[in-house]
């Protein structure tokens, strides 16, 4: 007889969870600050990660990242700090766990997961069930640094999938291959370019189609990309 929380009975679903975390250094930047988990690794009492951030004035992080007071406060072992372009910025960080609200979640059994940070506020989603998230809780209202915002769910569907992927695995999984195609072609092409080193009619001239054709494969292709970014989940 299966217990009732054996786990392979559970429904899943997909969750998003919000926090504030008085541990965390986006709690004590001045200015917006967003930034979001592209990777991460775990290593003895360390988490190694990889973010890229956003930032409302390019001082923010190299006037804060680089205090060494600063890094101590809040448990920065090292930090990298590369700069992509006038606001974007790759950090590349180590933390000792207690610092890290990413690591109760990975020891709660969430291991896929991703994070956005808005200020002081972490926000994940994840595809987990009932039992896991309700101990996962209780380690998350345990530290006094963490309060709990926000946990909801929703019920798994396409839409709600794909707002999870990466971005560069929708093209693939949406589109269709002439929309491909068409879209590469026209990339590759300089047709988004400004100005534009393809014209319209120079595009469809090269791929032997319509500009009806054409401009409904294009149009249609931007509208699945957009709604799998702005597709709201909650």
């Amino acid at each position: 007889m299966k217990s009732k929380n054996d786990l392979r009975d559970q429904e899943y679903y997909l969750y998003r969870l919000e926090l504030s975390h008085d541990d965390c250094w986006s709690y004590h930047i001045n200015g917006e600050y967003i930034d979001s988990l592209i990777g991460f690794y775990s290593y003895g009492e360390h988490l190694e990660a990889f973010r890229i951030a956003k930032v409302e004035r390019n001082n923010i992080i190299d006037g804060s990242f680089m205090s060494k007071s600063f890094r101590e406060k809040f448990g920065i072992k090292t930090v990298t700090i590369r700069k992509l372009n006038k606001n974007l910025y790759l950090l590349h960080m180590i933390v000792p766990y207690e610092y890290s609200s990413i690591v109760k979640l990975y020891r709660s059994g969430i291991n896929d997961f991703s994070q956005l940070v808005i200020n002081n506020h972490e926000i994940f989603y994840f595809i987990s069930n009932d039992i896991v998230v309700k101990n996962l809780i209780t380690v998350l209202t345990a530290d006094d640094n963490l309060r709990v915002l926000d946990i909801r769910r929703t019920s798994l569907t396409v839409d709600n999938l794909f707002s999870l992927m990466p971005l560069r695995l929708v093209p693939v999984l949406l589109f269709t291959r002439r929309e491909r195609d068409i879209v590469l072609k026209a990339l590759n092409g300089g047709y988004f370019e400004i100005p534009r080193k393809i014209s319209l009619d120079e595009l469809c001239k090269e791929i032997g189609i319509s500009k009806t054709e054409v401009t409904m494969l294009i149009r249609n292709s931007i509208k699945k990309l957009l709604n799998s970014m702005f597709h709201t989940v909650f």
